[in-house]
């Protein structure tokens, strides 16, 4: 009985001690904070392209439209507002009187973190645009 009576004191010691609290609670918390964080930093880098691709689609449509580029040369003048040069993917539909630029990229191009890198998506934007009168395609 002697020997377990130390035993027991040290063990209940141990069981009411709360240095470490503040300790655990970090450890928990930070993962739930840097996810948050990371997610975060995902949907801002998602809106500044989705931002730079509504340029480019503009652009590239309004250059069409007054007959500056013409449709051979319309995906390179567009690509030229990608950050990486070649990753945005470049249609185009015209009629007579109308040009339309439409403009996508895949979201796990743009994402850095494994939250949009699982989503197998693509960001569109569509600008249109009148050709001006003494333009033809």
């Amino acid at each position: 009985m002697l020997i377990l009576r130390p035993v027991s004191r040290q063990i209940n010691k141990f069981w009411n001690d709360e240095d470490a609290g503040v300790t655990i609670e970090f450890v928990i918390w930070v993962p739930v904070f840097f996810s948050i964080l990371s997610l975060v930093v995902d949907v801002s880098l998602l809106l500044l392209e989705n931002s730079r691709m509504w340029q480019a689609a503009g652009q590239t449509a309004r250059s069409v439209a007054l007959g500056n580029v013409g449709l051979a040369s319309m995906g390179g003048f567009a690509q030229g507002f990608s950050p990486n040069g070649d990753s945005y993917i470049v249609t185009s539909t015209n009629t007579t009187s109308i040009v339309s630029i439409s403009i996508a990229i895949r979201m796990r191009d743009v994402a850095i973190t494994p939250f949009f890198n699982t989503i197998d998506s693509t960001m569109n934007v569509t600008a249109t645009y009148r050709l001006e009168p003494t333009t033809s395609i």
